[in-house]
């Protein structure tokens, strides 16, 4: 994705406030390797890329001068922050000067580029028009609105300074009367604080400019205390765990699957299970709920690690010194962020909620929203930006050591929370899911699992047997024998070994791909890469031989609720069911074939989160702000202040 960088002065900023240099903003926002001054962490560029496991970069152009525009800073805030539509006449402005001077041309043609690290096979021709972007940054002159009190110069209030967000405008060229664009943006200052001439960090970009992915914003609504997942996403939480933005946590395993950088092994049998640092390997696993639970509502699991960026997300555990966890997520896709919901939560006169009842009947909850260990829901509560004893691992002295189902009715009073069951639009669900016997924070972590209704018992050194819940020991038509090869992957982690695959895609449990049912005896060989390997890791690749009965248990699942076919399930892995979901959602026939570019394009249009400019400003001084061009808002305070949400009920755009 290009993006042109817009160094931007405004007209009302003092004379003696010296300019961020250029080579200073090209080190935060370009520079292939951390600079200890300005970029300690890295910059933009290599956190997009950690972030993605490399698959992905922002191709960076900055323009070598600042573009001094006649708007005023006090103007384009109109005493709201920046959110009303005067913000856009300085910025519109800029790009006429860089359009009508042909600095685009001049700096990024063909021949003019000149930057040292493009391939030999690079057929870029070069940009000629603002146009040609896939989007804008403009870095200006004043003081980020989001850092609060007075500016040290010119004592103006956050509400008459601008706040950091992306958005969107129109734009007609200055050359051409009928060429009309829409320019998708993002507007941060050039500096940190509201004082100096210190550069800025690149926590508020990495934020900003994950909204012109397509990201969604991932803190609570300004209406209720919550912050969504506080730093467990950099779309909820910039600042990172220290709050000094050189730290943007890496995004939730949900937000790197929208990305397409992350592809969730579903964990379909009861058994052991063994994940690897999140921050390190593209890993996640995905529990659907069950058949009586709806599709889009299930839980992801990641391993939250102190490396890279989220090296300052230590949580010292028996003289660990990077601590962390397991990271567990109730997402339910079909609701949104501006409603936190927690036990007891039931506060009157609050729309949509059910007259006299509480969560997690009233049927508030978050889109995406950790489960915690200790069962403070602190971060709904809006107490914290997230802590130790959110994460599940042995040892732990947080109040609770398995997550399982909630009670029955009958079974006395309601909970325990957090728990596995569904509650979409307050209709609760047991999805007899139990997770427990976590092992110690690492760098690889395991778990076990229950209640999915196959498990996998060993019954010799490299045999193994797929027993169906409930099923008699005499009903061997129903059994299913696989001899495995190297299939454990906590046995690799006990003996310290390279991090292991986990559960490739497609394979059960710790071992193999599931047998197939079949009525006579077969022997099939997978080759189990996992998403590590793939992603170019030295991950070790197993191979498992599997050989199958008639009938294979595998071939169903027994659940409370009664037997069901896995094909009701997903067979095909989560890549076909996220496919699958997507075409449905765009209204495309299921069987028809897309290129990977046609549904990452679907996806990205889907995610799209530029959302109607807020009817209220963001910043806590602002009373009003005008309606204005379509806009979208993000940023954070230093405080996790309660933030505009700029939308109500957010519903992916077709």
């Amino acid at each position: 994705m290009s993006i042109l960088v817009v160094p931007l002065s405004w007209s009302d900023t003092p004379s003696e406030r010296d300019r961020v240099p250029h080579d200073v903003l090209e080190t935060i926002l370009d520079s292939p390797s951390p600079n200890v001054t300005y970029a300690p962490t890295g910059s933009v560029r290599s956190a997009f890329l950690e972030y993605s496991y490399g698959q992905f970069m922002f191709d960076v152009h900055l323009l070598k001068e600042w573009i001094e525009v006649s708007r005023t800073e006090r103007w384009s805030a109109n005493g709201a922050s920046g959110f009303t539509s005067n913000v856009y006449e300085g910025l519109r402005e800029a790009l006429d000067y860089v359009e009508v001077n042909g600095l685009i041309s001049e700096q990024f043609g063909a021949d003019e580029d000149g930057r040292e690290d493009e391939s030999e096979d690079d057929e870029d021709e070069g940009f000629a028009s603002v146009s040609d972007f896939d989007g804008v940054l403009f870095l200006h002159t004043g003081y980020g609105a989001e850092f609060y009190g007075k500016d040290c110069d010119t004592d103006a209030e956050s509400s008459d300074r601008l706040w950091v967000h992306a958005r969107q405008f129109e734009w007609t060229s200055p050359l051409n009367s009928s060429d009309k664009h829409t320019i998708k943006y993002v507007l941060a200052s050039s500096y940190h604080g509201n004082c100096g001439t210190t550069p800025l960090r690149i926590g508020m970009v990495c934020h900003e400019l994950g909204h012109l992915l397509g990201w969604i914003d991932l803190y609570g609504g300004s209406n209720e205390p919550g912050i969504g997942v506080g730093y467990y996403d950099v779309m909820a939480y910039a600042w990172g765990t220290d709050n000094s933005l050189h730290y943007p946590s890496h995004p939730s395993p949900w937000t790197k699957i929208g990305a397409g950088w992350v592809d969730p092994i579903v964990i379909k049998y009861d058994g052991l299970y063994s994940l690897n640092a999140s921050s390190l390997y593209p890993h996640a696993y995905k529990i659907p709920g069950g058949p009586r639970t709806p599709k889009r509502e299930y839980l992801l699991i990641e391993n939250r690690y102190g490396a890279g960026l989220d090296a300052r997300m230590r949580t010292p555990y028996l003289g660990s010194e990077r601590g962390g966890g397991l990271v567990i997520y109730h997402v339910d896709d079909d609701a949104d962020m501006s409603r936190s919901g927690y036990p007891g939560h039931a506060p009157p006169g609050r729309r949509n909620r059910k007259n006299g009842v509480e969560w997690p009947e009233c049927g508030w909850h978050y889109r995406v929203a950790i489960l915690p260990a200790d069962g403070r829901y602190d971060l709904e509560r809006g107490r914290n930006i997230g802590d130790a004893d959110d994460l599940w691992h042995g040892g732990t002295a947080a109040k609770m050591n398995e997550l399982g189902p909630g009670r029955e009715d009958g079974e006395g009073e309601p909970g325990p929370y957090p728990n596995t069951d569904s509650y979409r639009n307050g209709n609760i669900q047991r999805t007899g899911v139990r997770l427990y016997d976590f092992g110690p924070p690492g760098e690889i972590m395991s778990f076990r699992v229950e209640g999915l209704g196959v498990r996998m018992e060993k019954q010799g050194e490299d045999e193994y047997e797929f027993k169906v819940v409930g099923q008699d020991e005499d009903e061997d038509e129903d059994d299913a024998t696989s001899s495995i090869t190297d299939a454990i992957p906590a046995a690799a982690m006990a003996a310290g070994s390279t991090p292991a695959v986990g559960a490739a895609k497609g394979e059960t449990g710790s071992a193999a791909a599931s047998p197939t049912a079949t009525s006579t005896t077969t022997t099939t060989t997978s080759t189990a890469k996992g998403a590590a390997a793939t992603a170019g890791s030295d991950v070790s690749i197993r191979t498992a031989t599997t050989t199958t009965t008639a009938a294979a248990a595998a071939s169903r699942t027994v659940s409370k609720e009664g037997v069901v076919d896995n094909d009701e399930l997903d067979d095909n892995g989560p890549r076909d069911d996220e496919e699958k979901e997507d075409k449905e959602i765009d209204g495309d026939d299921p069987e028809e074939e897309e290129d990977l570019e046609t549904h990452d394009a679907k996806r990205h249009e889907k995610w799209n989160m530029f959302y109607p400019l807020p009817r209220s400003a963001v910043a806590p001084h602002a009373e009003e702000a005008a309606e204005g061009e379509e806009g979208g808002r993000g940023g954070e305070g230093t405080d996790a202040a309660h933030f505009e949400e700029g939308h109500e009920g957010f519903e992916p755009s077709e």
